[in-house]
């Protein structure tokens, strides 16, 4: 993970899964995005949804998306983010 990365939706959606937390600047708005139960959590000052995989992809598929830094993600574990890209192939 590189500071300050923007990512699109696809490897957005990967980096969810793998338990980060994402923003975008959606019109003017930030918005954040989790993962729970398998379902895509957005939040903003305006809205809150929750959504499929597909949906998020579909709607936010131009989305720039930059990590969030609510965990203090500085190091990744090399070892299980491999692990977690190997299952997904």
């Amino acid at each position: 993970m590189i500071e300050n990365e923007k990512v699109k939706a696809e490897m957005a959606l990967r980096y969810l899964k793998a338990g980060y937390s994402l923003y975008s600047i959606i019109n003017k708005n930030e918005e954040i995005f989790k993962i729970q139960n398998d379902l895509i959590l957005v939040k903003s000052a305006f809205k809150s949804l929750k959504l499929n995989e597909y949906d998020f992809l579909t709607l936010y598929s131009e989305a720039n998306f930059m990590f969030l830094d609510d965990k203090n993600e500085d190091v990744v574990d090399a070892k299980k983010d491999e692990e977690y890209y190997s299952w997904r192939q």
